[in-house]
């Protein structure tokens, strides 16, 4: 939803003799009719909360495939994993739906 006004940050970047960030395309999140997954929506889509398995699912969704027994470590330790095995060539270019 931010393809449009990327050509106009480049731009203005440029001006300013800014350096230009590398961008990437991450996948919309859907629900179950299809709609967008917004924050604006002021809905819970998320059904838990333990931050955990909200990283855990995240990651999934992004198609970084984290092995189960990470579901149940601390949220430092999933982060360091994620760190470690980030590979945005294995992100999905089609609308995802998430799962509750």
């Amino acid at each position: 939803d931010l393809l449009e006004s990327t050509p106009k940050q480049v731009f203005l970047q440029q001006k300013l003799n800014l350096t230009t960030p590398a961008y990437l395309h991450l996948p919309l999140a859907t629900d179950t009719a299809g709609k967008k997954i917004s924050k604006s929506d002021n809905t819970n889509s998320i059904l838990t909360t333990d931050k955990s398995e909200i990283l855990f699912k995240a990651l999934l969704f992004l198609g970084l495939n984290p092995p189960e027994h990470l579901k149940h470590d601390n949220v430092e330790t999933i982060i360091d994993w994620s760190i470690k095995k980030w590979d945005a060539k294995r992100i999905t270019k089609k609308k995802r739906l998430i799962s509750p």
